[in-house]
């Protein structure tokens, strides 16, 4: 075999691993999105956004449940969202340790889902369609 072909080949299937690498990270999130929606709704009713909004708020559930449903907000992008999210973002201080969701809300991932909500084009929005 000849060097180009071998280099053509070489770069296929890093293409083809970087695209199955890509698909994997859609479902990843996309299955993320789903279960915390699916759960917040079995609870709450309503359609996904309200149920999530309700399970953000909801004082029944622990900080970790309540960021999920935050980061779930960000995710599909919702723009009803947004009210509950800014009033949230308000109420919350800066942490020391953001990475810590369970004891507390994560104001970065409150900020994050409120950006996500304003940006006109988030690459993973469409999955969400299908909720």
């Amino acid at each position: 075999m000849d060097k180009p072909h071998i280099l053509y080949k070489s770069i296929l299937i890093i293409f083809l691993c970087f695209l199955a690498l890509l698909g994997f990270s859609f479902y990843l999130i996309f299955d993320g999105v789903r279960g915390i929606s699916e759960k917040a709704k079995a609870e709450f009713g309503s359609d996904h956004t309200v149920a999530l909004i309700l399970l953000m708020e909801s004082e029944r559930h622990s900080f970790k449940e309540r960021n999920r449903a935050v980061w779930a907000l960000g995710q599909i992008g919702d723009k009803r969202a947004l009210p509950n999210l800014l009033k949230l973002n308000n109420k919350v201080p800066s942490q020391t340790k953001p990475w810590d969701s369970s004891k507390y809300y994560v104001k970065y991932s409150i900020e994050k889902a409120i950006h996500q909500i304003n940006s006109k084009f988030i690459v993973t929005r469409w999955m969400y369609s299908f909720l």
